[in-house]
This record gives C-alpha cells, structure tokens and sequence, in this order.
C-alpha cells in the first residue's frame, strides 16, 4: 500500500521480514556485516543489521558532496544536535555549504522560529574536512556526489577501508 499524499511505503511489516539489495556497492557493505546472511541479494535477519541507534548523543553523520543535497543533510542533522563531517571534492565546496547553511539558519533566527544560541550550536556542529579519508570517526556517512554508478561504487569501495565495520553507509 502506498500512501498517495507523499508516496511514503506504508507496508513496514512486509519491509522488515526482507529488504531487497539491487546496488553492487551496498551489497558488499552488507556483506561485511557479521550475523548478516544474504540469500539470492536478499537480507535474511534484518533485525539484526537494523540494530542502528540514531538516537545516541556522540553520533557523527559524514556527508560527502556539499551541493543542495549534502546542504540541505548536514543542515537537519546538525540542527537535530548530530556532529557533522562535510567534504567535497570541489576545492571549497564544503566551506561554502557550511556559510550558506549558517545563513539559512539566520534567516530562521530572524523569523523567530530559531534562537541565537541554537543556530550557533547548529553551525558549530557542521566541520569541513578534508576528503573521505576524515570519515572514519563516523557512524553513518552518506553521499551524495554526482549520478555516476562507477563514481559512487569508487567512493564505497574507498570508504569500505576507511570506516568502522558498524558504519553504515548510504
């Protein structure tokens, strides 16, 4: 059943029984996981790889790519109190992300729906780093880099080395 307002998948209990894997790059993110059996690219015990806990007080989000949607994530996550790792491979990308964050969060000040304290918590909580490489701290990275399959399965492979086995990585 889909729901028509916003074509959210309402059917969670047949989600949760098994989630299909069709991306070569997620696939093999899955299958480092222990207790994680694949069966024909399907997930057998997805409670236990759904084990996840996003809402502990250290948790650090990695985005890769500070375009409008890198932008937009690490301006919710930051907002929502997560530490937050932004690269991008465009020298100064990132930097500028961030300052047209803190500027969407001014203007959030102004109309009164955002205190002073909040959106300098919220900016301080976005770091620019240098590339992938600063990513290993993180417990979930996502990215968002350009719509090339040979790009994106680089950029997994590379963060497969990089990141801890409990990472997870969208």
């Amino acid at each position: 059943m889909w729901d028509g307002s916003c074509g959210v998948r309402r059917d969670y209990e047949r989600w949760r029984v098994a989630a299909r894997i069709d991306a070569p790059w997620t696939l093999q993110y899955h299958r480092r996981q222990p207790g994680i059996t694949l069966k024909n690219n399907w997930i057998a015990n997805l409670e236990s790889f759904m084990s996840f806990d996003a809402k502990r007080d250290d948790l650090t989000v990695g985005v890769i790519g500070a375009g409008a949607m890198g932008r937009g994530i690490a301006q919710v996550a930051a907002i929502g109190g997560m530490r937050v790792l932004m690269c991008d491979n465009r020298a100064g990308a990132a930097a500028e992300a961030k300052d047209f964050v803190a500027k969407m969060l001014e203007r959030a000040v102004e109309k009164g729906t955002m205190t002073k304290e909040a959106q300098s918590a919220s900016v301080g909580r976005i770091e620019v780093v240098d590339g992938p490489v600063a990513m290993a701290s993180c417990h979930l990275v996502i990215e968002v880099i350009v719509e090339n399959l040979a790009a994106k399965q680089a950029l997994f492979a590379e963060l497969e080395n990089i990141v801890s086995d409990d990472c997870i990585l969208a």
